[in-house]
């Protein structure tokens, strides 16, 4: 089983706009890392009020 700790952490990166040289992994969780982080990047922002937004 895979070990979805370096994913998550990617995927915590990426939501945060990190840069990926902040990657702590080596090896094999490295791709681990990167395919979180990517998933991260590509999840869209939600908004969390339902208030107007003034244009």
């Amino acid at each position: 089983m895979m070990n979805t700790t370096p994913w998550q952490n990617g995927y915590t990166a990426g939501r945060l706009g990190k840069s990926l040289e902040v990657c702590p992994y080596l090896g094999v969780e490295v791709w681990a890392w990167i395919c979180g982080y990517l998933d991260g990047r590509a999840r869209r922002l939600r908004l969390v009020t339902k208030q107007a937004v003034n244009r």
